[in-house]
């Protein structure tokens, strides 16, 4: 089997917008230094699994890559770093168009050939695809072959939006970690079904996972039809799809497999010389906006720069950081989303990924996870290669663990502001992380009664009083009186300001009380802790511009 990580071969990733203008796609191209004149179209799954398969669609496509191939991750319209949204509805059309732009895209980058990857969702997108694009083989990768049965999963886990908060002008539109099902969608997902597939190239691979149903119905379909199938079952994939981003693991054996099914094709064609003739940026909506992909810093790291029309700029630059262990799109999407909008009211957004997140370098940290160390130094090195650009003004924006790491980033770097959302001042590198906050309160569970009593008790009071600040006591002095404005930004009940109010309750008082104070706490009326209540993000949002507005 060959070596899903091969090491002798590296590999470079540029992220390029392609087709019609006005109406682009956007992917992730991946080559050797020696590719050949054979390319790859990762089509992704959608909703949160787009999230917890980042990694390993990476990973495959590097893997790929390093067997001579032109790989495509492709980012649908309305998610990832793509134009759109998904508020129309009327997505699953223009996903085949996508799809189609990527094929042409990498066959204008050199390859002759072009074989399709498809995981979840985007497996029946890629088998629905195929036929009319010519391809030469085509992956199902756990793939969706009832669309009727999935658009009901999605219904039954998603979340009714109130019509007095229904800000998408559609009737019962609901969310799913962040992203957004109108009924046009669902419906047109319902219809989708692999019954109706034909011949979508002359070889197919069927890679089914161990612990779900086996695709038969699909496979014997595929052969009535005279494709030549191959069907594999490998374990592993529940550790990358039913897991949330923190916990996610690469299913090794799915992209081995894949790999040994694909290499033949590479290893007998021609190298090619790709053209790099490809738009790194591009311009988005009616506002003008613009979109760049970036490096910055000495480690390169990756980052998506979105910038307003010159003549209206604010002339402050937010940077976003990642959420968990999430790409630079955020959290359900959120800071794709809040890049765009502060854009086009005149404020430059960046869009960073962490060293082993996202699309940055691994250097030894990959996978990311929340907390890891270097990412202060990260947010440092960041901010300093933007003000070496000529950005004025820097705001850090970060969500739990990404809050946390811009406090302690502004605590050595030249900010003018951080927008901190729920950020839990209790962490301590070397913590044990959870992805669930209900983990950590569990495993925190003696620690926050005691807190809770020694706060009725009137202990911290008198223990701050005469005693030296804990190290946590000792960070909310600093931030009270730093050179530059700090808003500490709360869900309801979110486990951050409990802790805050509990143990420093009359410290954090005064500190908001001091004439000039820089530090300011905001309790969100109901917006939650990862910001997936989409229809509730402007709560989020206008703080973003609150500060924004006093910096300009």
């Amino acid at each position: 089997m060959i070596a899903p990580f091969p090491a002798a071969v590296s590999t470079s990733t540029t992220g390029r917008w392609f087709g019609p203008t006005g109406d682009t796609s956007f992917g992730w191209l991946t080559r050797s230094s020696s590719p050949s004149r054979c390319g790859v179209v990762i089509v992704p799954p959608f909703g949160y699994e787009y999230w917890t398969s980042h990694r390993a669609l990476r990973v495959l496509a590097e893997s790929l890559a390093a067997q001579g191939f032109l790989v495509l991750r492709l980012d649908l319209r309305g998610t990832g770093d793509a134009r759109g949204d998904l508020w129309s509805g009327a997505v699953m059309s223009t996903w085949h168009d996508d799809i189609a732009e990527a094929v042409a895209e990498v066959r204008r980058a050199g390859a002759d050939s072009v074989s399709l990857v498809g995981l979840r969702l985007g497996g029946l997108l890629a088998l629905s695809s195929a036929s009319a694009l010519s391809v030469d083989r085509v992956i199902a990768w756990a793939a969706v072959t009832d669309g009727k049965r999935y658009a009901r999963e999605l219904s039954m886990l998603s979340t009714q939006v109130p019509d007095d908060e229904n800000v998408y002008g559609h009737a019962s539109a609901r969310t799913l970690a962040g992203t957004v099902l109108t009924d046009t969608f669902l419906a047109d997902v319902a219809s989708a079904s692999s019954r109706t597939l034909g011949k979508p190239a002359r070889e197919v691979l069927v890679l089914d996972r161990d612990d779900r149903p086996a695709s038969s119905a699909l496979v014997q379909r595929l052969r009535d039809n005279a494709v030549e199938v191959e069907h594999q079952v490998c374990g592993g994939a529940g550790s990358m799809l039913d897991v949330p981003t923190e916990e996610a693991t690469v299913p090794v054996g799915h992209v081995a497999r894949i790999v040994e099914y694909l290499a033949p094709i590479a290893a007998t064609a021609d190298e090619v010389e790709t053209d790099d003739s490809h738009r790194s940026g591009v311009v988005l909506g009616e506002h003008g906006i613009s979109e760049a992909v970036t490096t910055l810093g000495p480690h390169r790291l990756a980052a998506v720069i979105s910038s307003p029309v010159p003549s209206r700029s604010t002339g402050v630059t937010v940077v976003f950081l990642n959420t968990g262990s999430e790409s630079h799109v955020g959290s359900g999407r959120v800071w794709v989303e809040f890049s765009r909008a502060l854009a086009a009211e005149g404020t430059t957004a960046v869009r960073l990924d962490f060293l082993g997140w996202g699309e940055s370098p691994d250097e030894g940290h990959a996978p990311g996870r929340p907390y890891d160390g270097h990412t202060v130094h990260d947010v440092v090195d960041a901010v300093t290669a933007l003000r070496q650009s000529g950005h004025e003004r820097i705001v850090l924006v970060g969500i739990c663990a990404g809050a946390w790491i811009g406090l302690r980033a502004a605590r050595s770097s030249a900010v003018d502001g951080v927008v901190a959302f729920n950020p839990q001042l209790y962490w301590q590198e070397g913590d044990p992380v959870e992805a669930l906050m209900s983990d950590t309160r569990k495993r925190r569970a003696d620690e926050i009664a005691a807190i809770a009593a020694g706060a009725v008790s009137g202990e911290w009071d008198r223990l701050e009083a005469g005693a030296p600040l804990c190290a946590p006591g000792r960070w909310l002095e600093e931030l009270a009186t730093s050179a530059f404005p700090v808003v500490l930004a709360f869900s309801p009940n979110d486990d951050g300001l409990e802790y805050l109010e509990n143990r420093f309750g009359a410290r954090l008082h005064r500190a908001q009380s001091r004439s000039g104070s820089p530090l300011s706490v905001v309790r969100m009326a109901s917006l939650d802790h990862p910001m997936h209540a989409h229809h509730r993000r402007h709560e989020g949002l206008n703080i973003i511009r609150s500060l924004v507005q006093d910096l300009a």
